[in-house]
């Protein structure tokens, strides 16, 4: 189970209501995430503002109890996916655990979200919309799910990092590091999917977005689950995604001698624009360029 920490001051306020809102999030759309909440300068067993405590049971009608946690290395060790409520939340979390956020993804709310606390109920409302809205752009992109007869295409999640890599160093000469996989969530413009067949990565791909197209960066299935159709499913979603993002292109690269990849991209659309001569090593070799126009 993936653990997201939220951060802010005191948590009392901002932090816990996202973890309620968080944990709400990934029960009703089947995310296997969990949240917890602390904060950098907490009065230690401070409960729960009345008003974030009110808007809460309001919105999502459950009792909501909740005392404040200091921030501490052990919650950081133990949480895999870390949120500053402001950016400046996030660079004290960097600045005070320099040695304990390897691996880790640190971020901010889309949105710096000012502290309600001393204030009415109106501005825990406005408060608990922007951290909804904050939550839902951050993961919205984990509720994607499609299936296939014999696998199923995930959206990336920072546990499949290890297996990814593991599968890039089986296909690719020069891998990303586990690390870069790792660090995928933190990137805004990076996205990944992966197949899962019987619960194991077969293989992923990697996007990244520029302007108005999408670079497919790397696409990769493991040896023993080729031919069964996973790499065709992940370049589909990949172009889904793309069309969502309203972008006018797709492009890739590959290998000028993998044959039956450059026979797939040219079954799906794409067209041979150009070639990096000598870009890949061990063995050099040229990189072909194909693009998928879309408008």
């Amino acid at each position: 189970m993936t653990k997201v920490l939220f951060v802010c001051t005191g948590n009392t306020c901002r932090s816990p209501m996202a973890q309620v809102c968080a944990d709400n999030f990934f029960e009703k759309n089947g995310v296997p995430y969990t949240a917890q909440s602390c904060g950098i300068a907490v009065g230690i067993g401070d409960s729960i503002t009345k008003n974030a405590k009110e808007v809460l049971e309001k919105r999502y009608g459950k009792e909501v109890i909740h005392r404040a946690i200091q921030i501490n290395a052990a919650l950081v060790e133990q949480s895999q996916i870390i949120v500053g409520i402001t950016s400046a939340h996030t660079e004290m979390i960097k600045n005070l655990f320099p040695d304990n956020l390897k691996g880790k993804v640190v971020i901010s709310m889309p949105k710096d979200i000012s502290d309600p606390y001393g204030c009415g109920v109106d501005e825990y409302q406005k408060c608990l919309q922007m951290i909804e809205s904050g939550i839902e752009s951050i993961f919205s992109h984990l509720c994607d799910v499609e299936e296939y007869e014999d696998f199923e295409i995930h959206p990336y999640n920072v546990r499949y990092a290890h297996d990814m890599y593991r599968i890039a160093a089986e296909c690719f000469s020069n891998p990303w590091s586990e690390q870069e996989f790792c660090r995928l969530d933190a990137n805004e413009y990076a996205r990944g999917f992966v197949a899962l067949k019987d619960g194991k990565i077969t293989g992923f791909v990697t996007i990244y977005c520029i302007d108005d197209w999408i670079e497919i960066t790397d696409i990769a299935v493991s040896s023993e689950f080729r031919r069964m159709g996973i790499g065709q499913a992940l370049l589909d979603r990949a172009v889904r995604f793309a069309k969502d993002k309203n972008a006018s292109c797709v492009r890739l690269e590959v290998r000028a001698s993998n044959s039956s990849a450059i026979s797939l991209y040219k079954k799906k659309g794409f067209e041979k624009v150009g070639v990096r001569k000598n870009y890949y090593s061990s063995p050099v070799e040229d990189a072909e360029l194909f693009d998928l126009k879309l408008c």
